[in-house]
């Protein structure tokens, strides 16, 4: 069996207050996954604390390549790629892997394993689709940010027999019973279009991503 992994950010801006996402924009977003993971956070119900990079809100996040589009890839660093090999264990051989760190733009550093090899990265679809819907609601609203939000969050989807089937699971947060389920999705299921597309980007959702 063979094992590959995607690392990849899909950084959109559509103007969202500043703490809008990852964890207080479930109201905003229709995406209520997000209710649960504030509620955590805040020690209010049972889970996992987030970690400071999950805490950034949007105008936060530096999209550093937008003065650098043509930037090249460098070398592979050797010191960088034996931190990033030394992350994956006993399986180093089942993982093509690449990393950019665009922390100092000065000193770019490129790791990379296995590079060469064929893989499969089925996943890689997932993020044109999304690139793609997002790309649409910018050319149908022009500008207009309010207009995009709420055709991502009043947007109900009903899943239908696309769906079948999926092992991967994605979670539904019930707000009246404070209850969080961890499933794929079934036929019938509905949520909101952002959701549909947090289920296909976060938790790499075939189910979500068939859909779409």
């Amino acid at each position: 069996m063979r094992y590959s992994t995607i690392i990849a950010v899909l950084l959109l801006a559509y103007g969202f207050d500043a703490a809008a996402y990852p964890i207080y924009g479930s109201e905003d977003t229709g995406i209520h996954r997000l209710e649960q993971a504030r509620l955590a956070h805040e020690g209010k119900i049972e889970g996992s604390q987030k970690m400071s990079g999950e805490l950034l809100s949007v105008e936060q996040v530096d999209l550093r390549l937008l003065e650098h589009k043509s930037l090249e890839l460098p070398t592979p660093d050797a010191d960088f790629t034996a931190q990033v090999v030394g992350l994956l264990g006993g399986y180093q051989d089942r993982y093509s892997i690449s990393v950019l760190d665009l922390s100092d733009l000065s000193n770019v550093r490129y790791a990379e394993h296995n590079g060469t090899n064929a893989q499969n990265p089925g996943s890689v679809g997932k993020i044109v689709v999304g690139a793609a819907m997002f790309q649409a609601l910018a050319d149908i609203y022009q500008n207009d940010s309010e207009r995009r939000r709420a055709a991502l969050r009043d947007t109900t989807i009903v899943a239908d027999e696309f769906i079948i089937k999926d092992s991967h699971k994605v979670r539904f947060w019930d707000p009246a019973s404070q209850t969080l389920t961890r499933r794929p999705l079934e036929i019938g299921d509905q949520g909101s279009l952002w959701e549909f597309l947090d289920w296909m980007l976060s938790a790499s959702s075939n189910a979500a991503a068939a859909i779409m």
